[in-house]
């Protein structure tokens, strides 16, 4: 079976600590957009990219968080939606391979065949995060109405 590293764009997050004598809530406070120090002195500040990325989940999948389902089960959508976008995203990324008058053939069908191969992969991901879905459903005996409400919030994205 051959490992599959996906390839992100690149998102930073810097973490420091300070001493901080009053450090007994857990309370926030905002700092500036994407930094926020908690009360036990941490501060987490994150990069531009970042926010905009975690910004854009957080959209994506607002029907989720809004729906009435149990939380592993809406956790469970959320990696299904991400895997189907990778998926997306490679298929369009061969199709555009394919057209790609640049490379030379051997760099092309080299990159295709890693494609493949990555496309494939995803593809059993998508299936066994589907399994555990259908499986979890079943083992917290959610109702036929909760179950076609997680395969239609699966069909969206």
């Amino acid at each position: 079976m051959t490992k599959i590293t996906p390839q992100l764009p690149p998102l930073t997050a810097q973490i420091s600590t300070t001493a901080s004598p009053r450090s007994t809530t857990s309370v926030q406070k905002e700092l500036d957009p994407g930094t926020t120090r908690t009360a036990n002195g941490i501060q987490v500040s994150l990069s531009p990219e970042a926010r905009k990325k975690a910004e854009e989940a957080k959209q994506r999948n607002a029907d989720i968080d809004a729906s009435h389902l149990p939380d592993g089960i809406k956790d469970s959508l959320k990696a299904i939606r991400e895997i189907e976008q990778k998926l997306a995203d490679k298929v369009q990324e061969l199709a555009q391979l394919a057209t790609d008058k640049s490379l030379s053939t051997d760099k092309k069908d080299s990159k295709a065949k890693q494609l493949q191969i990555e496309i494939s992969a995803l593809r059993t991901g998508l299936s066994s995060a589907q399994s555990a879905l259908n499986n979890a459903m079943s083992a917290q005996s959610l109702s036929a109405d909760d179950q076609k409400l997680a395969h239609a919030l699966v069909g969206r994205a």
